[in-house]
């Protein structure tokens, strides 16, 4: 069966008239890894208010 040689590690190349229309292979359910953002989180500097002060506030000075 094909399926059973694909999930052996086997690609199954499917043709019509010598071309080729469909591959059959097994899935690869390991995702690639993110590289560690620690280091540019770390880097990051914040300054000033806080974004949802500053947003109550704008709010606050329209409403006025």
């Amino acid at each position: 069966m094909l399926i059973n040689k694909a999930l052996r590690g086997e690609e199954i190349l499917i043709s019509r008239h010598g071309k080729q229309v469909a591959r059959i292979q097994q899935v690869n359910h390991k995702r690639p890894r993110l590289p560690d953002q620690t280091a540019l989180r770390k880097s990051i500097k914040i300054s000033g208010a806080s974004l949802s002060k500053t947003v109550i506030r704008n709010r606050l000075k329209e409403r006025s």
